[in-house]
């Protein structure tokens, strides 16, 4: 695998885990990753219906959670 210059084990994960993800899009509507590297940097990559988002986002991702703990799942409503 030829990485760009500069990039680290984190990124390079981040990267490939966000190209496999992008692969079976039809497969999850929410998912999230965390994994930290060998200098104690934590790298996130989250999957929702915007794509894949990756290390230091995390007020987005905090959004993207929050809207997915706030909507109802379509069929799923509670009945009266």
């Amino acid at each position: 695998m030829n990485e760009e210059p500069g990039t680290t084990p984190g990124r390079a994960w981040a990267n490939e885990l966000c190209a496999r993800l992008e692969q079976r899009s039809k497969q999850f509507s929410f998912w999230e990753a965390a994994y930290e590297d060998s200098l104690g940097r934590t790298w996130w990559v989250v999957w929702d219906r915007w794509g894949c988002t990756r290390n230091g986002i995390k007020k987005k991702m905090q959004s993207a959670l929050n809207y997915y703990l706030e909507t109802p799942i379509p069929g799923q409503e509670e009945s009266q």
